[in-house]
């Protein structure tokens, strides 16, 4: 197999192109568990070493990064290079014509030292700190001169593009900015005014699709969905980028296992996928969001040749039933004397 990893830009079209042959090395895992899963504590020969972990000194934590696997013990999140990425800091000389170098970063968050498949397996303090820590490490390296964009997506089961069950994400760095993302931020100049701010605080779209609120963030049913079921989870407060503020992303925490839970317990799905939009460099005038969806089905060619989807599930059931799901939630809350 011919190693190729290099950025195609199309000759008709508005996407990106990574080649990255190297991708189909990944390991698959097809079975409820494996005698040795590379992202438990203990396994850590097995991957690269971390540019962040997390551990915990007496009462305080502290960020460590490895010059060797294993020197960042005991951690609590771990962060490491993709051992097969599509993105590489010194990837070989392209090898088409007009093709681009796929210079960039790719790695993964390891969300836990806990074997468990989602993040609704987690406390909001185990995920929170999770979330601290990524955020510390999108910051970093969004603070390199020729990264533009960091992008944060989460992938759960083998529908999902998923090769690993314990749960991770995995963190995107790259010199250009995702088309998708560049339209965000050209619709909100068109537009003059923010389209998630309106869906926040307007009382007919808040009446009819939203599924639940925290003092700082909503969780909506998307009104024009891509697929059943899909959703958004938006700061209330129109900023850039997440807050680095640990109570903040304790409730970042707590909205997001309600999606996952929600998405593996009511539908009984093995597969997702939940992504973060933030404001490329040098861009401030934007409102970033989370949008997360179930693999219930594929696209068909109607919509893969036309950017048009058709659902069989109407916005309005997907919000009713996950504000009973969310109910349910809190009386067994109430009734545990726990948190949801």
């Amino acid at each position: 197999m011919n190693l190729i990893d290099e950025i195609r830009i199309p000759i008709l079209g508005n996407h990106v192109t990574i080649v990255s042959t190297r991708r189909r090395l990944r390991p698959k895992e097809r079975k409820e568990s494996v005698d040795k899963c590379p992202f438990c504590p203990g396994n850590e020969e097995l991957t690269p070493p971390a540019t962040l972990a997390l551990v915990r000194i007496g009462n305080r934590f502290e960020f460590c990064r490895e010059s060797r696997s294993g020197e960042c013990s005991p951690w609590i999140v771990r962060i490491i290079p993709n051992k097969y990425p599509a993105l590489d800091p010194n990837p070989p000389t392209p090898t088409a014509r007009n093709a681009l170098k796929a210079r960039g970063f790719h790695e993964v968050v390891v969300e836990s030292c806990k074997h468990v498949h989602d993040p609704h397996e987690l406390s909001d303090e185990e995920y929170a700190l999770s979330l601290y820590t990524t955020m510390t490490r999108m910051r970093d390296l969004l603070s390199i001169e020729w990264i533009k964009y960091v992008a944060l997506i989460k992938n759960r089961g083998l529908g999902a593009g998923a090769s690993i069950r314990h749960s991770h994400s995995q963190i995107f760095a790259s010199p250009y900015v995702p088309p998708r993302v560049a339209e965000e931020v050209k619709q909100l100049i068109d537009l003059g005014t923010c389209p998630l701010c309106s869906y926040v605080e307007d009382e007919y779209l808040r009446n009819r699709y939203l599924v639940y609120e925290s003092k700082s963030f909503a969780l909506l049913v998307n009104d024009a969905p891509r697929a059943s079921y899909e959703v958004l989870i938006v700061p209330k407060k129109h900023e850039s980028r997440p807050s680095p503020n640990l109570e903040i992303l304790r409730e970042l925490a707590h909205v997001m296992r309600i999606v996952t839970k929600f998405f593996v317990e009511v539908l009984r799905t093995e597969s997702y996928n939940m992504w973060f939009h933030v404001a490329p460099k040098g861009v401030e005038d934007f409102h970033w969001h989370i949008e997360a969806m179930p693999r219930l089905g594929i696209w068909g060619g109607y919509e893969l040749s036309s950017d048009v989807y058709i659902v069989e599930v109407s916005p309005e059931e997907v919000a009713e039933k996950m504000r009973s799901f969310v109910s349910s939630l809190e009386r067994e809350a109430v009734d545990s004397s726990e948190p949801l």
